[in-house]
């Protein structure tokens, strides 16, 4: 029995991962779940389809591959943080910000 960590409900929750997977279908980073509850878990998918990070490009490069990872990883923080905890809304800003870095053509 644990707890879904956006909403605290007690239960038996998947643990959604918050990188997802690459193009071929492994996940970026299989240890690293959070526990979430079915309707939070599908929010977190819904937020990823209405960012465009979704699906992972066939043939992505590594620096494309991190920038991706980022974004979803702050779009769960995002989802996680629902006006209720400064850090983690910060920390998803600051990830999006990476992003935006890596995606920008170099100076």
């Amino acid at each position: 029995m644990s707890f879904c960590q956006a909403c605290n409900r007690r239960g038996t929750w998947q643990g959604h991962h918050p990188t997802g997977r690459n193009a071929p279908g492994e996940y970026f980073d299989p240890e690293f779940t959070v526990n979430l509850c079915h309707n939070h878990h599908t929010l977190c998918h819904d937020d990823w389809h209405t960012l465009g990070v979704a699906n992972a490009p066939a043939g992505a490069t590594r620096q494309q591959e991190v920038e991706l990872r980022l974004r979803r990883l702050a779009a769960t923080l995002a989802r996680l943080d629902r006006g209720k905890n400064i850090l983690l809304g910060d920390l998803a800003s600051v990830l999006v910000d990476c992003a935006d870095d890596l995606s920008s053509p170099l100076d």
